[in-house]
């Protein structure tokens, strides 16, 4: 099924030429340029100069539409790929980021390009995954290793919005998605005054969380870039860390989107894992939050009704409808 999506939007060759000048200097010349396959909040590129090969995210157009921490996510993503550079985690390396939007009127960012393709792409076969996702499953773990000062989005953390508690990140995550959602009816009164209930009785399990780790928060297949051929492929880079929280590194594990039995062993995630009582409270608590996001995802930025009426059953099985 096709999604849509009205945050995509390519570029033109003037647009591209002024960028590159701004990234490499005046004297740059752009020489080959590629629209990259795949996107649908960033517009991506593979831009070529004389002495440089990158990629060039550049940032959603209808900005309106946007969840307030995604206002600042090229800032979150070159955040956390610094973390996990200089923590030995394979991830992109910044060479230049620009939210002045005097270029465009978006925010923009190169990467170093990394030979590579992502998981997803259709040539790799699935018998290929098992190694691939085991190794994942341990970058993983060292990424959960990361310690932050504050709790919340990475996005929040650099805009100095970050929460000294795990269920105040949370409760401010709500606040910005109902905020956001008022204008486009995507809630109901009911579902925003259960949420906030159902967020406080479960305030006690949240406080167990001291310490804010590092989490992706967006990890499947398309995220992870590998290098190598049929038998022998090998991570070379986790990337689009934008939107990664410092919390409980069980939202990672909550959304399952490459829970295998192959990831579990990598990562050393036992079979009885969510056999405890105040994990399980937490656990639900973070399928309602992203089950929720998931709706104004679904009916706002990517329409997709069937989608967002799963999201839907799953808010209202939660909060008991």
């Amino acid at each position: 099924m096709e999604i849509n999506t009205v945050l995509f939007k390519a570029l033109s060759e003037n647009e591209l030429v002024s960028i590159t000048k701004k990234i490499f200097g005046e004297s740059a010349v752009l020489k080959k340029y590629e629209l990259l396959k795949g996107g649908l909040f960033n517009t991506t590129y593979r831009i070529v100069t004389e002495t440089s090969d990158v990629i060039l995210r550049v940032g959603p157009v209808h900005r309106e539409l946007l969840q307030k921490y995604e206002e600042n996510l090229m800032e979150a993503e070159a955040l956390v790929d610094r973390l996990c550079l200089e923590n030995g985690i394979p991830a992109s390396k910044v060479v230049f980021i620009d939210c002045s939007k005097t270029i465009v009127d978006r925010d923009f960012m190169a990467v170093e390009r990394i030979e590579s393709k992502p998981l997803s792409d259709p040539s790799i076969e699935r018998e290929e995954y098992p190694p691939v996702f085991k190794e994942c499953g341990a970058i993983l773990k060292k990424m959960h290793g990361i310690k932050g000062e504050k709790f919340g989005r990475a996005a929040d953390i650099v805009a100095n919005k970050g929460s000294d508690t795990w269920y105040g990140a949370l409760k401010f995550e709500l606040d910005c998605l109902f905020e956001k959602a008022a204008a486009f009816n995507v809630f109901t009164d009911e579902i925003i005054k259960k949420s906030y209930e159902f967020l406080k009785e479960n305030e006690k399990y949240l406080a167990d969380i001291k310490e804010p780790k590092l989490i992706h928060a967006d990890l499947w297949r398309g995220n992870v870039l590998v290098k190598g051929e049929k038998g022998s492929y090998r991570v070379v880079a986790i990337i689009d860390g934008d939107r990664a929280i410092f919390g409980d590194t069980d939202w990672d594990i909550v959304t399952g989107w490459m829970m295998t039995e192959s990831f579990k062993e990598g990562y050393g995630l036992r079979k009885d894992y969510f056999d405890n009582e105040r994990k399980m409270h937490r656990k639900e608590v973070y399928i309602l939050v992203q089950s929720l996001l998931e709706m104004y995802i679904r009916l706002v930025q990517y329409p997709e009704p069937e989608n967002f009426e799963y999201a839907l059953s799953k808010v209202k099985e939660i909060l008991k409808f």
